[in-house]
């Protein structure tokens, strides 16, 4: 089986928080199989579906394998997706929820804290009765 593509992914987490990655599988081969697709960091097995019945040329949308992290995880991980016959690899990067502050929970935003400054314009087309 082939992983054609793979559909999304966390790119960016917390320690704690769990990793998604969505992927899409397709038998390549000539009769119907059934295999497992596996997801790996570091030849350690997190989570696995079992792809079962699929037709020649048919695709199966997956559930998210998944990856919950830790404390302790912090740092860029590889992750591997990985059937009998193909595996594709993601980077996710896992932010140290030790060193966060409220600001900085917004993942991919740089490491310091950003002040918030927003004004709120109230706009009605209609009167607004209370």
């Amino acid at each position: 089986m082939e992983i054609n593509e793979y559909d999304g992914y966390d790119e960016v987490v917390v320690e704690g928080q769990t990793v998604d990655v969505y992927t899409v599988i397709t038998n390549t081969g000539d009769i119907e199989a059934t295999q497992d697709i596996l997801l790996l960091k570091e030849g350690e097995v997190l989570d696995s579906r079992e792809v079962s019945d699929l037709e020649p040329g048919g695709s199966r949308f997956l559930p998210p394998l998944q990856w919950h992290t830790e404390e302790n995880e912090a740092g860029t991980h590889q992750l591997e997706i990985q059937s009998e016959n193909d595996s594709v690899s993601v980077d996710v990067e896992v932010l140290d929820a030790e060193y966060l502050s409220l600001e900085d929970r917004n993942p991919g935003h740089g490491d310091t804290d950003v002040p918030v400054d927003t004004e709120i314009e109230l706009v009605f087309d209609r009167p607004v009765h209370p």
